[in-house]
């Protein structure tokens, strides 16, 4: 391949990460349908990929990952015959299919520290544009200007819920942060990730002023995680940190949380928070309730544990769900007990959408991830328990992993990240 081809390929796969981390819902709409830009980015880049590079995956990972995919098959075509035969079920399965591509063409692409770096240097510095819109989301002094000017757009996909919220909330309430990739969870899962991800492009550049700039980034997406007031993402965020402190040398873990608890402050006094009826009540009640024991759940701690018991009880009358689901749109069709049924956990999305078998099959996959951490002795194993921290806290209490393209994108990243080569031993390093 030519010089010229390489550099395109490059400038292709940094186009299709920035814009798969900072804008996933960008879309043109066609009769009604959305045509996601994402979507033509990963065919594109199947098109231009160096056929040479074979790559192959771990023979258990790969065995998991095609069996996986056969399970999603037989459950959209099932979900196909049985709703009249709705496009639907096949517009996921081709959305999905091309997010699962997503571990194998990174397999392709990237196969040294160096390519890592250039492909993910470009997500973490566009994570300020995240971090800029959750922060004017959230205050009421600029959410009124960001509505209209930004979420509003239709080709960028606002969450209409979300803005409906906007028009209830009091003009000095602070609510939870929302970015273009979606609403507060699922951008503040993003951006712990991308978090991690800045830690290991700073490890693999050795650049002083670049580790200066990188740890400006750190404390930026800090800042972003905390203004989406959402439970899930904040407790991961703080495990992932305190994963790296059991890392770091003393003075280290003191200039951190020093630094830290100084850009919390600082923030509080710019913003005159304290004047404002924060939204972080939300975060500290919610909390608060999970201790009490269930009678001081709400609805949203209900559903997360109802999310672990539910599915055996509708197995048990639907005993189609132990091989094959209704697809991951129609899912919430089965009823049970005159409601619709908690799914706000990967575990209970999983067998709805595709069955038990794929549930195992996921489950399965955790614990061999978990089992090639453990046998590593990489200089990123602290980076690579950071990421897997991530993907199993979202798995815990929420479904977009394998409910959500966008979710799948962080799950494929993982795996890549886990099971590269380069990533197992001590290489070359910029």
């Amino acid at each position: 391949m030519s010089t010229k081809n390489l550099e395109f390929n490059k400038v292709l796969l940094n186009i299709t990460l920035v814009v798969m981390f900072t804008f996933p819902k960008l879309n043109l709409n066609f009769a009604g349908i959305p045509l996601y830009i994402i979507d033509f980015l990963l065919i594109l880049n199947w098109l231009v990929v160096d056929r040479k590079n074979q790559k192959s995956l771990d023979k258990i990972i790969f065995t998991i990952f095609f069996s996986s995919i056969f399970f999603i098959f037989i459950s959209e075509l099932f979900a196909f015959l049985t709703l009249n035969y709705s496009i639907e079920p096949f517009y996921s399965l081709i959305r999905t299919l091309l997010t699962y591509s997503l571990l194998i063409l990174l397999f392709r692409r990237i196969q040294s520290e160096q390519e890592f770096y250039r492909a993910f240097i470009w997500v973490v510095r566009f994570s300020l544009v995240t971090v800029l819109l959750v922060v004017l989301s959230s205050i009421p002094q600029t959410r009124d200007f960001i509505t209209k000017n930004v979420f509003e757009l239709s080709f960028l996909d606002p969450a209409k819920g979300f803005l409906d919220k906007w028009d209830k909330a009091d003009i000095d309430e602070v609510l939870r942060g929302r970015s273009l990739i979606g609403v507060s969870i699922i951008t503040g899962y993003y951006l712990v990730f991308v978090y991690v991800l800045n830690m290991i492009v700073t490890k693999i550049n050795r650049n002083s002023l670049s580790k200066i700039t990188q740890k400006i980034f750190q404390y930026i997406i800090i800042i972003g995680v905390l203004f989406t007031n959402s439970r899930g993402p904040i407790l991961t965020l703080i495990l992932v940190i305190l994963v790296d402190f059991l890392y770091l040398n003393s003075f280290r873990k003191i200039s951190s949380i020093v630094i830290s608890s100084v850009i919390i402050i600082g923030i509080t006094f710019v913003f005159d928070l304290s004047d404002l009826e924060l939204y972080f009540n939300r975060v500290i009640d919610g909390s608060e309730k999970l201790i009490d024991g269930n009678e001081g759940f709400g609805e949203s701690e209900n559903e997360r544990l109802l999310a672990y018991i539910e599915p055996f009880e509708v197995i048990g009358r639907n005993l189609f769900l132990i091989f094959f689901g209704l697809g991951i749109s129609e899912r919430n069709i089965i009823d049970f007990q005159g409601r619709n049924l908690s799914d706000h956990a990967v575990f209970a999305s999983a067998i709805y959408s595709y069955g038990l078998v794929f549930a195992m099959l996921f489950i399965s996959l955790l614990g061999y991830l978990i089992f090639k951490i453990i046998n590593s002795s990489s200089i990123y194993r602290p980076n690579q328990v950071q990421f897997f921290v991530v993907i199993f806290i979202w798995q815990l209490l929420g479904h977009a992993i394998i409910s959500e393209t966008r979710g799948m994108n962080i799950l494929m990243i993982t795996i890549f990240i886990i099971s590269a080569d380069f990533f197992k031993t001590k290489s070359n390093i910029l």
